[in-house]
């Protein structure tokens, strides 16, 4: 049975009410691997993704892998500002004290407010984020 309009969004532990204006969204690492660099997440057309006015981004999971070079990586971590692939004013909310070349998912609720673009960062080795999460009225 295929169900075209689902009644509820999210995952296992988190549920939001489908209506007209909430969305699913998985969001990601637009070069691949990062490299010491800044890098904010891009939405299903390769855009930087920003949470639109009026709107919340609710991140309910974050899958991360790192890159053959990528074993201990110590400095790699995800935040939120407004400003697009930069650190300025970067909030962060997570940070991963080992990457392995193994990709590891878990849930997590991060609630990420109107104007802000989802930035992630990899240290000197490489590392790979996304996340799923569902875009909701604020």
């Amino acid at each position: 049975m295929v169900v075209d309009n689902p009644v509820v969004i999210g995952n296992d532990a988190n549920k939001f009410l489908k209506d007209s204006t909430s969305k699913a969204m998985s969001l990601f690492c637009p070069n691949g691997f990062l490299n010491s660099a800044y890098e904010s997440l891009h939405d299903q057309t390769d855009s930087n993704y920003q949470v639109p006015a009026d709107k919340v981004f609710v991140i309910l999971q974050v899958t991360i892998v790192g890159a053959s070079n990528a074993t201990g990586q110590v400095n790699t971590f995800m935040g939120f500002s407004t400003t697009v692939d930069s650190a300025t004013g970067l909030t962060k909310v997570a940070h991963w004290q080992s990457i392995t070349t193994n990709p590891y998912s878990y849930q997590t609720y991060i609630t990420v407010a109107a104007g802000n673009y989802i930035t992630c960062f990899g240290g000197a080795n490489s590392a790979n984020i996304m996340v799923y999460g569902v875009e909701i009225d604020a």
